[in-house]
């Protein structure tokens, strides 16, 4: 039988026993394959009748005898075009790194649609590309792309095997035919966190199902880390299944999940089951269910109805909508979908090659790797770029020879048994070099990676000084991070280097293999490699005390008992210095801690704390011209605040911490790729694509040229801005999807004049209220960094510290003060909450004049009376600030907390702009009488603790412990009891914000703004991730069917608790 598109049919020939399909299928087996099917009574391999066509086979054994099912491989790659791919996969597939997945049962097309991105990258990027299949379905041709293909069971022995050795070979991208077991998997999300782009497969049919089968793999203790790790890295699911065609052929129909803030946060915090509704709801970044695109098939006529439903996840759903004619999705494939095509392999003579020239080569061009392969020129790579060496492709026989000519008898003897072999070779005169032998495509292969044996300065490197203070410490770790060539073995030796030239002592490396041949200066220098010196790390690292060092130089910490042997060397004295996979100083502090269990972390944070001296992450930029790479640094020092966050596990602080401490020597990446491009080392668009935050770079480049925050809606070259997000929270691993915009909507207040940001930023929380003020550097970057992303609206009080808080606003606003409404407040006795009220004329103005010297302004732009003070007539308040407003000490007139009918009587005295008071999902009683007189009387609405104070952030539940000077533990509505039973609320609102991609707070903050264009929420925050979740709420517009819901559930659920204690309650009756 046959099966075409999808239908299996009778051909017309006699009926074979079991004897001859016994015959017919080991007659095109291979010895090996023939024992394993004997062992195994199954086996899979490819067959191939040449001129004509390839199989990929699986025979097995049945009731009645053996039985075999051949399947059709298409030789003919067809193209991204050709298979009327959305355009989101191109964008997706040129990401720098990160996994991308294609799922689907057996016979959906997942080969074909990897293919045509390979074959997209390969037409159109320069890089090294490795695949490992099982078997190999679509031959590449290099183009622009080295392309090595490796078949397992034929060139290598396993997706394991294969994948280790692959990182070995300097890829930059990865294939995995199909993620089959938990070390592949593993292997996988390494390679794809530590600056690969990695494809793979998996036989599942949605992206929840994927994620859920990639968790599931792994022992309960590894799950949350691989759900943080999985969040960071994946870029896409991609699940397809393939239906059969109107008038004959199939076509694909989709379902695609990126890699948004929104499923990174599902995906982390293990809500897969919300998946699907976040995936329904993102079509703004190129997601869409396979539900959606069946509905699309049919308008375009490519599918039947009835076809379409049957394949469908939600039939109740599928038929309740209409599938009327209407635009495609996108374009329709062409007709030659899964037209096999063969063409036959050509053979040549071997020949004799100097190989030495090749060497000679490399050094001459100070090239990095050296690529023999068979079918492909020698190329080598200089400066990131590939090139080829000689016009003639290697023959078979050739690229063999040249391989097993540079090796000894045993490692010939290694490499024949397991088709992996890893060494080190040196030729006179020329340099030494790092040997990655390998099988692909049943052929013999190899990269070179050259290995520096002159020392290079730290001043040729253009490392920062630091580098140099960072070599001399006494004792502690330092760590040099970043993704496989990136130049931190390079860093590192001229670290070395330095400290060999400037002090004396006794310096142990333990590499695999030796890259640095370091002579002996002032210090003595011991160089052991693993597999000739030492028989492994562990070993190695054992004795290593024994042999009396001053420093240790570890050339990969991989596991957590290498970072035990660090640890313990530092805590004995030593200064330890290594190198660890990670792409930024965050995640490698995240990997460190996860290669611990949870029972151990407490105690290696506080480790880590008392030794860490240094992290530096390292990328290497193209230069504009191409002819060079530019080192881009970030630095982490090892100051007391650093240390304290460490210790308390607050590794998210690091990166704003490290913005605001460039005068100690540390730096992120974005500012040195800033610094980089100010000094034209490295283009704009380099400068853009290594980012961790390409809106922050954007923004300090159009800064720096003379622009400001709120033009940037303009962005440059005619390109709107968006921001890209880097991280899952303020650091983590690179994505390329629109988070929150730059162009953030201005609103009126009332009918005043006044023109703010439509969200504020409450800034008491940076002082006082929620447990230890913030550091000022902390602070000041928080405020910062709300000015760049547009917002214009800050709301403090004298109260707040007492005065800190305004001299914070002050110190960081000071240089934007002409673009910025700032809003203060007076009405507390001697600035105390505890003291009683004082809005007696006198005290007005001595609060207005102490403030204007702390914000460092002449003016305030508005001035809230902060609580209405029963022994001062309103009238007598409104009358004191009139006469501040004529004096021009003040710009406009508010209340907080204050009754419709006291604001009617201020009003009447001194025009109020704008009214503050509590605002929320779960505080509506402004509703009643307040917001109707705000809105007759045209003044404008500052809710604040617009998020429940964090209740509705879904970041506090029953079990949350407060900071003892946390005023929330005066508060009735956070008692325990009380939390527990207003989690309702935040349940059905997070359910509520999943099927938007959203968070519960920004929903939160979309509700109000949806209340009356007049209201302007200040929701406050002291991390800048929440900063940027909160301000993308401004672009979250709520339906009527979504506001409906919403009220429906406020009806339904009674909040429980009062929102102030008796003394607090009193002063704020109005």
């Amino acid at each position: 039988m046959i099966r075409v598109d999808g239908d299996v049919r009778r051909i017309n020939i006699p009926a074979l026993d079991h004897k001859q399909v016994h015959a017919l299928v080991y007659d095109i087996m291979s010895d090996k394959q023939r024992r394993d099917y004997e062992e195994f009574l199954e086996v899979d391999f490819s067959f191939e009748i040449p001129s004509l066509a390839r199989f990929r086979v699986n025979a097995f054994n049945q009731n009645r005898g053996a039985g075999a099912v051949f399947r059709t491989i298409p030789s003919e790659v067809l193209t991204l075009e050709d298979l009327a791919c959305p355009p989101l996969f191109r964008e997706v597939i040129q990401q720098p790194q990160g996994l991308i997945l294609v799922t689907g049962p057996t016979g959906s097309g997942k080969s074909t649609t990897l293919a045509a991105m390979i074959d997209y990258i390969n037409k159109n990027e320069y890089g090294h590309i490795l695949t490992v299949e099982d078997p190999i379905e679509f031959v590449h041709t290099s183009q622009k792309c080295l392309i090595n293909q490796r078949e397992v069971h034929r060139d290598t022995h396993g997706f394991n095997e294969a994948l280790r050795s692959a990182l070995r070979e300097d890829p930059d991208i990865i294939l995995v035919g199909e993620l089959r077991d938990l070390e592949t998997i593993r292997l996988a999300l390494t390679a794809a966190e530590t600056g690969h782009l990695v494809f793979g497969t998996l036989h599942t049919s949605s992206a929840a199902k994927t994620i859920d089968r990639i968790i599931d793999v792994f022992p309960a203790g590894e799950k949350p880390m691989v759900r943080s790790m999985l969040s960071e890295s994946l870029r896409a699911v991609i699940s397809q299944a393939l239906l059969k065609k109107v008038g004959g052929g199939r076509t694909a129909a989709w379902e695609i999940m990126v890699g948004t803030p929104a499923i990174r946060n599902l995906i982390r915090e293990d809500k897969v089951a919300q998946m699907y509704s976040a995936i329904q709801t993102g079509q703004q970044y190129g997601m869409m269910t396979l539900d959606q695109h069946l509905q699309d098939l049919v308008k375009r006529s490519l599918i039947t109805r009835n076809q379409a439903r049957e394949y469908a996840k939600d039939k109740r759903l599928f038929d309740a909508q209409h599938c009327a004619a209407g635009p495609a999705l996108f374009p329709p494939p062409t007709d030659s979908w899964y037209m096999p095509h063969w063409e036959p392999a050509v053979n040549t003579t071997a020949t004799t090659i100097d190989f030495t020239s090749f060497l000679k080569l490399m050094a001459h061009q100070r090239a990095s790797d050296l690529f023999i392969t068979a079918g492909m020129p020698p190329a080598i790579k200089v400066n990131g770029k590939i090139s080829p060496i000689t016009q003639t492709p290697l023959t078979p026989q050739q690229s063999r020879d040249l391989v097993l000519n540079v090796m000894t008898p045993a490692q010939r003897e290694e490499f024949e048994k397991t088709h992996e072999c890893n060494f080190a070779i040196g030729l006179s005169g020329v340099g030494r070099f790092r040997v990655s032998c390998f099988y692909q495509r049943n052929q013999v292969g190899m990269v070179l990676r050259r290995i520096e044996t002159r020392i290079p300065t730290v001043e040729e490197l253009s490392l920062p000084p630091i580098i140099k203070t960072l070599a001399m410490t006494k004792r502690g770790i330092i760590l040099f991070v970043g993704a496989t060539g990136t130049g931190k073995s390079t860093s590192l030796a001229a670290m070395i280097g330095y400290r060999n030239q400037n002090s004396t002592g006794h310096i142990i490396t333990i590499e695999d293999p030796i890259e640095f041949v370091h002579k002996h200066e002032g210090c003595i220098i011991t160089q052991r490699e693993v597999g000739i010196d030492t028989d492994s790390w562990e070993a190695a690292l054992k004795n290593t005390l024994r042999q009396a060092p001053d420093v240790i130089m570890i050339g990969e910490v991989r596991t957590r008992e290498g970072m035990d042997h660090a640890i313990a060397f530092a805590e004995t004295g030593h200064l330890v210095l290594c190198t660890l996979h990670a792409n930024n100083a965050n995640q490698a502090m995240d990997r460190i801690v996860n290669f611990f269990p949870e029972d151990r972390r407490n105690q290696l944070l506080m480790d880590l704390s008392l030794n860490l001296k240094g992290v530096v992450a390292q990328q290497l930029i193209p230069s504009p011209d191409g002819r060079s790479r530019k080192v881009a640094m970030e630095i982490l020092l090892g100051t007391p605040l650093v240390q304290d966050y460490i210790r308390d596990g607050e590794i998210h602080k690091l990166k704003e911490l490290m913005k605001e401490s460039v005068q100690l020597g540390m730096k992120t990446f974005d500012q040195s790729l800033f610094e980089l491009y100010q000094a034209g080392e490295i283009s704009y668009e380099d400068a853009l694509r290594y980012a961790d935050s390409q809106n922050e770079v954007r923004l300090r480049i159009k800064l720096s040229q003379g622009g400001d925050a709120r033009t940037l809606s303009q962005g440059l070259d005619g390109v709107e801005i968006s921001e890209v997000v880097q991280s899952a929270g303020p650091a983590g691993v690179s994505s390329s999807l629109p988070y929150w915009s730059t162009t953030m909507q201005t609103r009126e207040l009332g009918r005043s004049g006044l023109k703010v940001s439509a969200l504020g930023l409450g800034c008491m929380g940076l002082s006082h209220g929620y447990g230890p003020a913030v550091e000022q550097s902390q602070g000041i970057a928080l405020l910062h960094a709300a000015v760049e992303r547009g917002v214009t609206f800050f709301d403090t009080a004298e109260v707040y510290g007492p005065y800190t808080n305004e001299d914070l606003l002050g110190r960081a606003l000071a240089p934007h003060r002409d673009k910025l409404v700032i809003a203060t407040k007076f009405g507390f006795k001697n600035a105390q909450v505890d003291t009683g009220l004082d809005s007696r004329p006198e005290n007005i103005r001595a609060v207005a004049e102490a403030s204007l010297k702390r914000l460092r302004t002449d003016h305030i732009d508005l001035f809230y009376q902060h609580r209405v003070d029963p022994n001062v007539p309103i009238e007598d308040v409104a009358g004191t600030v009139r006469d501040l407003i004529a004096e021009g000490k003040v710009r406009h007139f508010g209340l907080s907390e204050a009754s419709a009918a006291t604001v009617r009587r201020a009003h009447a005295v001194q025009p109020v702009a704008a009214v503050q008071s509590e605002y929320s999902l779960w505080w509506r009683e402004p509703e009643r009488e307040l917001l109707p007189a705000l809105q007759e009387l045209g003044i404008g609405f500052v809710p604040f603790s617009p998020l429940g104070r964090g209740f509705l952030t879904g970041a506090i539940n029953a079990d949350t412990t407060f900071a003892d000077n946390d005023f929330r533990n005066t508060v009735p509505r956070f008692e325990v009891e009380a939390r527990r039973a207003n989690q309702a609320l935040v349940d059905r609102i997070t359910t509520i914000a999943a099927a938007r991609g959203a968070t519960p707070a920004q929903v939160a903050l979309a509700w109000l703004l949806a209340q009356a264009p007049w209201i302007v929420p200040i929701p406050g925050t002291t991390k800048i991730h929440r900063l940027e979740e909160n301000l993308a709420a401004a672009d979250l517009q709520l339906s009527p069917a979504e506001l409906e819901r919403i009220a429906q559930t406020l009806q339904e659920i009674a909040i429980v608790g009062e929102r102030y204690n008796a003394q607090r309650a009193a002063q704020a009756k109005g």
